[in-house]
């Protein structure tokens, strides 16, 4: 990803035992520049594809200074669990070290191991 867009992360989980594909996470450069300029304040949340692949979409989406909603990081996971949430919250981490100052809201559903996981990471 980063031969055409320089700044851009990724991460892939897989199974080590058998090779395949588990989970892929995403931060283009644009919103990670773009986060300098956010509100402090990030909202998490999951949905099921609607594919023939039992996938979920995990997205954080935070809120530019023109009230403007940017869609931050978003990963497709086989499902929504702790384990699942700690992974891509700490692919979060990696990308926007803005987000370890103090004072960032984090609004979800806390669904799932949601609240869990935004604990272990974040604070």
């Amino acid at each position: 990803m980063a031969d055409t867009d320089n700044g851009s992360l990724g991460r892939l989980s897989y199974n080590e035992e058998t090779g395949r594909f588990e989970a892929a996470a995403f931060a283009l450069s644009a919103t990670i520049n773009a986060c300098w300029n956010i509100r402090r304040f990030v909202a998490l949340d999951a949905c099921h594809t609607k594919s023939k692949y039992p996938i979920m979409l995990m997205i954080a989406v935070g809120i530019d200074v023109n009230d403007n909603a940017i869609p931050l990081a978003w990963a497709l996971v086989p499902t929504e669990s702790e384990e699942w949430w700690t992974w891509f919250c700490e692919f979060l981490k990696d990308s926007f070290d803005i987000l370890l100052e103090e004072g960032y809201v984090f609004m979800s559903d806390r669904d799932k191991g949601l609240a869990a996981a935004v604990r272990t990471v974040f604070l």
